[in-house]
């Protein structure tokens, strides 16, 4: 009965620092082209820098076909919230992007951002289960008439990084409070 006692004493204590430990949203903080589409400079939306961060307004276009990755500075887990400036104007027309996450340089498909013309700029969001360090987008808008530039226009993207300081310092207060318990038993 004494033992029983120990480990549910030491499994609150390991328990709670995880009670305040959430995730936190992180914006994009370095973008890398993989693979370079044609794009327009008008308005900056050549510079890649426009993407990241939580400033909306500016944005980066892909380009026709563009491959390109997005990193947070840390492990991401959960949703993935993509916001394409198209969306108010209902002269665009649909662009698209291919979603996925990698880590370590593997990669996910986890779903399709579509920005159709019309509609509000709440952006896309997407769910992983999983551990991931890398967004990468996959331009698949349909090219319509004799456009020669373009792609889907990413003004934001926003993750969830896990407290990973928060998740070792509750493993060591577990263990911390396994040792103090069984030295006293």
């Amino acid at each position: 009965m004494r033992t029983l006692s120990i480990i549910a004493i030491a499994a609150g204590l390991s328990a709670a620092p995880f009670a305040g430990a959430q995730a936190a949203t992180v914006f994009a903080s370095a973008g890398e082209i993989v693979v370079d589409g044609p794009r327009s400079s008008r308005g900056g939306r050549d510079n890649i820098d426009n993407a990241l961060g939580e400033e909306l307004g500016a944005f980066f276009e892909l380009g026709f076909g563009a491959v390109v990755d997005f990193t947070f500075g840390g492990l991401a887990q959960g949703d993935v919230n993509i916001v394409e400036v198209s969306f108010g104007r209902p002269q665009a027309l649909s662009e698209e992007a291919t979603v996925s996450v990698g880590l370590n340089g593997v990669f996910t498909e986890i779903g399709t951002a579509t920005a159709i013309a019309g509609q509000a700029p709440t952006g896309t969001t997407l769910s992983y289960n999983g551990l991931y360090d890398t967004v990468r987008l996959e331009d698949i808008s349909p090219i319509r008439g004799n456009a020669t530039s373009g792609g889907f226009d990413v003004d934001r993207i926003s993750v969830a990084i896990i407290p990973l300081p928060a998740t070792g310092a509750a493993l060591l207060a577990g263990l911390g409070a396994l040792t103090l318990l069984r030295r006293r038993a």
